[in-house]
């Protein structure tokens, strides 16, 4: 699996595909007009990608919840990353980490999304659909091409959906699964945040809806291509703050 990495002005360079090995393996996407890059990492692989983890999880801490508190997200320890075979991606304005994601390997030919933040003064600029796009390419020049590729949406006890985050996969490609599976809470690190905005049953555990977003490797690729090639030429709304 190959593919084209950006050039120091954000474009593909035209040159023949570059193949990444898996050790320290990094692919960067840059804005041309605002400088906002995307960088695709390997945790711990060295001290810089060791400094990029530590930042990307403060800012998943505090951005996990939408703005009325309830945590849409199960949370993450960065060991995690590493125990899972985790490719990372962050986008970064400078030495501001403005957004991050991370995908796992799910047996041999899925993977699998999640943890998905971005700060809200970078609201409008696509990053997280950027963030998304970065991964799925940069995933399958680690770990091969994908048959699948999966990410969960909550639904909250008032049924409403992640609707943006909804939107920025449905831009590559993915579609949302009908069935809502509830997922009960074990209290762990993982999910106990998420008890004050829990459902409840008779005889049952504490649960949240969940609904997944699924696309075919290919198809999600072909998308994610399309989209970074736009995104790195477009002219972005400066950040809130």
């Amino acid at each position: 699996m190959t593919f084209e990495p950006a050039n120091e002005n954000g474009a593909a360079s035209g040159a023949a595909p570059v193949r990444f090995a898996l050790e320290g393996a990094t692919t960067i996407f840059v804005n041309r007009h605002s400088g906002l890059m995307l960088s695709c990492i390997e945790p711990f692989a060295n001290a810089e990608s060791l400094d990029e983890t530590s930042n990307a999880k403060r800012l998943f801490d505090r951005t996990r919840c939408d703005k009325r508190g309830h945590a849409f997200l199960r949370d993450y320890r960065p060991a995690d990353l590493l125990d899972r075979q985790a490719v990372l991606v962050v986008a970064k304005d400078g030495g501001r980490t403005a957004g991050t994601a991370f995908g796992c390997p799910l047996g041999e030919r899925d993977f699998k999304i999640g943890g998905l933040v971005v700060d809200p003064a970078y609201a409008g600029q696509k990053l997280a659909t950027g963030l998304i796009a970065a991964l799925v390419l940069h995933g399958q020049t680690v770990h091969g091409q994908f048959r699948e590729i999966i990410a969960g949406i909550r639904r909250l006890p008032d049924d409403r959906l992640n609707e943006a985050s909804r939107r920025s996969f449905d831009r590559l490609g993915f579609l949302l699964e009908v069935d809502i599976q509830k997922v009960e809470l074990c209290g762990t690190y993982e999910d106990r945040h998420l008890m004050s905005s829990a459902e409840f049953a008779d005889g049952r555990a504490p649960y949240v809806r969940r609904q997944w977003m699924v696309a075919e490797g290919s198809i999600a690729e072909a998308h994610s291509r399309a989209f970074l090639r736009q995104w790195t030429q477009a002219v972005l709304p400066l950040p809130l703050t």
